[in-house]
């Protein structure tokens, strides 16, 4: 099912790329809830994340795709990807 859920990602990624002008570009911004940070860090905030990547996962839902949009972009016909880390709340 991942794999297939990833050749979806790239079919819409190729879709998109001919719709943009030269010289456009795509935007992609997704979290990942096996990046989070915790304070005060403890057992509990983290089986919190566990349980709710679990539900998600068991809905259809794949809350760990932001470690997994840099391939599924590049994949999609060479298309140039940059990736950073910007936590929720920064806005810098």
């Amino acid at each position: 099912m991942a794999a297939d859920r990833g050749c979806r990602y790239a079919a819409v990624a190729l879709r998109l790329r001919r719709l943009l002008r030269p010289g456009g570009t795509i935007t992609v911004i997704e979290g990942d809830h096996g990046s989070a940070y915790f304070h005060p860090d403890g057992p509990a905030a983290h089986a919190a994340i566990r349980c709710q990547i679990e539900l998600q996962r068991r809905a259809g839902g794949n809350s760990l795709i932001g470690r997994q949009l840099y391939p599924l972009m590049t994949e999609a016909d060479g298309v140039f990807c940059y990736t950073f880390f910007k936590g929720v709340g920064e806005t810098r």
